[in-house]
Protein backbone atom coordinates (compact mmCIF):
# COMPACT_ATOMS: atom_id res chain seq x y z
CA UNK A 1 0.00 0.00 0.00
CA UNK A 2 2.86 2.32 0.83
CA UNK A 3 4.42 2.10 -2.64
CA UNK A 4 1.14 2.92 -4.38
CA UNK A 5 0.51 5.94 -2.13
CA UNK A 6 4.08 7.07 -2.57
CA UNK A 7 3.87 6.81 -6.34
CA UNK A 8 0.58 8.74 -6.53
CA UNK A 9 1.85 11.47 -4.21
CA UNK A 10 5.13 11.75 -6.16
CA UNK A 11 3.24 12.21 -9.42
CA UNK A 12 1.00 14.83 -7.84
CA UNK A 13 3.99 16.69 -6.39
CA UNK A 14 5.87 16.73 -9.68
CA UNK A 15 2.77 18.06 -11.42
CA UNK A 16 2.28 20.68 -8.71
CA UNK A 17 5.89 21.85 -8.98
CA UNK A 18 5.62 22.17 -12.74
CA UNK A 19 2.41 24.19 -12.45
CA UNK A 20 3.95 26.45 -9.79
CA UNK A 21 6.99 27.06 -11.98
CA UNK A 22 4.82 27.89 -14.96
CA UNK A 23 2.49 30.13 -12.98
CA UNK A 24 5.24 32.12 -11.26
CA UNK A 25 7.62 32.05 -14.21
CA UNK A 26 10.36 30.65 -12.00
CA UNK A 27 13.50 29.38 -13.62
CA UNK A 28 15.82 29.76 -10.67
CA UNK A 29 17.27 26.36 -9.70
CA UNK A 30 17.52 27.32 -6.01
CA UNK A 31 13.83 28.24 -5.85
CA UNK A 32 12.93 25.06 -7.70
CA UNK A 33 14.90 22.95 -5.23
CA UNK A 34 13.38 24.71 -2.21
CA UNK A 35 9.80 24.26 -3.48
CA UNK A 36 10.46 20.64 -4.38
CA UNK A 37 11.96 19.97 -0.93
CA UNK A 38 8.93 21.47 0.82
CA UNK A 39 6.53 19.54 -1.36
CA UNK A 40 8.45 16.32 -0.71
CA UNK A 41 8.21 16.87 3.05
CA UNK A 42 4.51 17.51 2.66
CA UNK A 43 4.13 14.36 0.56
CA UNK A 44 6.08 12.24 3.04
CA UNK A 45 3.92 13.53 5.87
CA UNK A 46 0.80 12.76 3.89
CA UNK A 47 2.02 9.26 3.11
CA UNK A 48 2.86 8.60 6.77
CA UNK A 49 -0.55 9.86 7.81
CA UNK A 50 -2.32 7.67 5.25
CA UNK A 51 -0.26 4.63 6.26
CA UNK A 52 -1.14 5.19 9.92
CA UNK A 53 -4.83 5.51 9.08
CA UNK A 54 -4.80 2.35 6.95
CA UNK A 55 -2.95 0.46 9.70
CA UNK A 56 -5.52 1.66 12.24
CA UNK A 57 -8.41 0.62 10.00
CA UNK A 58 -6.81 -2.76 9.41
CA UNK A 59 -6.40 -3.26 13.15
CA UNK A 60 -10.01 -2.26 13.79
CA UNK A 61 -11.22 -4.67 11.10
CA UNK A 62 -9.19 -7.50 12.67
CA UNK A 63 -10.74 -6.80 16.09
CA UNK A 64 -14.20 -6.66 14.51
CA UNK A 65 -13.66 -9.99 12.75
CA UNK A 66 -12.52 -11.57 16.03
CA UNK A 67 -15.62 -10.29 17.83
CA UNK A 68 -17.87 -11.55 15.04
CA UNK A 69 -16.24 -15.00 15.19
CA UNK A 70 -16.79 -15.06 18.93
CA UNK A 71 -20.45 -14.08 18.49
CA UNK A 72 -20.95 -16.74 15.82
CA UNK A 73 -19.56 -19.37 18.18
CA UNK A 74 -21.86 -18.20 20.97
CA UNK A 75 -24.92 -18.24 18.73
CA UNK A 76 -24.06 -21.73 17.47
CA UNK A 77 -23.79 -22.94 21.07
CA UNK A 78 -27.15 -21.43 22.03
CA UNK A 79 -28.87 -22.94 18.98
CA UNK A 80 -27.39 -26.37 19.67
CA UNK A 81 -28.51 -26.18 23.32
CA UNK A 82 -32.00 -25.16 22.22
CA UNK A 83 -32.19 -28.04 19.76
CA UNK A 84 -31.05 -30.48 22.45
CA UNK A 85 -33.63 -29.07 24.89
CA UNK A 86 -36.45 -29.48 22.37
CA UNK A 87 -35.44 -33.09 21.68
CA UNK A 88 -35.23 -33.87 25.41
CA UNK A 89 -38.67 -32.35 26.02
CA UNK A 90 -40.20 -34.41 23.20
CA UNK A 91 -38.60 -37.58 24.56
CA UNK A 92 -39.81 -36.74 28.08
CA UNK A 93 -43.37 -36.09 26.87
CA UNK A 94 -43.43 -39.43 25.05
CA UNK A 95 -42.21 -41.19 28.18
CA UNK A 96 -44.93 -39.52 30.30
CA UNK A 97 -47.54 -40.59 27.73
CA UNK A 98 -46.29 -44.20 27.88
CA UNK A 99 -46.38 -44.15 31.69
CA UNK A 100 -49.99 -42.87 31.65
CA UNK A 101 -50.95 -45.66 29.25
CA UNK A 102 -49.29 -48.30 31.47
CA UNK A 103 -51.05 -46.97 34.57
CA UNK A 104 -54.45 -47.00 32.83
CA UNK A 105 -53.90 -50.57 31.62
CA UNK A 106 -52.60 -51.78 34.99
CA UNK A 107 -55.46 -50.33 37.05
CA UNK A 108 -58.49 -49.85 34.79
CA UNK A 109 -61.35 -47.94 36.36
CA UNK A 110 -59.71 -47.31 39.74
CA UNK A 111 -59.10 -43.62 39.40
CA UNK A 112 -60.06 -41.74 36.29
CA UNK A 113 -57.00 -39.86 35.07
CA UNK A 114 -57.41 -36.88 32.82
CA UNK A 115 -55.18 -36.94 29.75
CA UNK A 116 -52.57 -34.22 29.84
CA UNK A 117 -52.75 -31.79 26.99
CA UNK A 118 -49.40 -30.79 25.60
Amino acid sequence: MFSLCSYVVDLALVDLVRKAHTFFGMTDKKSDDRIEEQLNRLGIGLIKHLDERFAELSSRMDRFENRMSSLEGGIDTVLKNQETDVQERLAGNRQVDRHEDWIERAAPGLVPMPRSVV
